[in-house]
C-alpha cells in the first residue's frame, strides 16, 4: 500500500471491481478523503467524499466525490452508484450513463445518497427518496 494512504490513517475498506476503496482520517465540515486503489496497492484515483462506500445486497458499491468548498475550486457534487452516476448541478438531480446521455431525477434538487435504483437527497418541500426509475417519491 502507498504511503500516501498509510499518512492519513484508514477509517474504512470497500472491495471494489478487483481492488478498493479507502476512505481516510481526514475528516473536515462532513467531508474525508476517499482513494482508490488496484489490487496491488496503486491509486488509481482520489478526490473528496462524504464517507466511505456503501454496498448494496447485491455487491454493488455507490460512493461520492465533490470538490471540497474550502478549495476554491468548484465543480460537480456526484453520487456514483456504478452506472448510472448522478449528479447534483445547481439544483438538478441528473443521472448520467456511461455514454455521458444525462436524465434529470424530477422533483430533487440535491442528491446525498443513492442505493440501486433509490436517490436520497433534498426534495422541493423537505428530504425523501425518488425511484429513478419511476422519478416518484416515496
Amino acid at each position: 500500500m502507498t504511503a500516501a494512504i498509510d499518512r492519513h490513517g484508514i477509517s474504512a475498506i470497500t472491495p471494489y471491481d478487483g481492488g478498493f476503496f479507502i476512505a481516510d482520517t481526514r475528516y473536515f465540515e462532513g467531508s474525508i478523503g476517499l482513494v482508490r486503489v488496484d489490487a496491488d496497492g496503486h491509486v488509481i484515483g482520489d478526490w473528496t467524499s462524504s464517507e466511505g462506500p456503501a454496498t448494496a445486497e447485491d455487491g454493488r458499491v455507490a460512493w461520492t466525490s465533490f470538490v471540497a468548498p474550502e478549495s476554491g475550486e468548484t465543480g460537480p457534487q456526484l453520487v456514483h452508484v456504478g452506472d448510472p452516476v448522478v449528479t447534483t448541478s445547481g439544483l438538478e438531480v441528473a443521472l448520467v450513463d456511461s455514454a455521458g446521455v444525462s436524465q434529470r431525477v424530477p422533483r430533487m434538487t440535491n442528491a446525498f445518497d443513492a442505493t440501486d435504483h433509490w436517490i436520497a437527497g433534498a426534495l422541493r418541500r423537505g428530504r425523501g427518496i425518488v425511484d429513478a426509475a419511476t422519478g416518484e417519491a416515496v
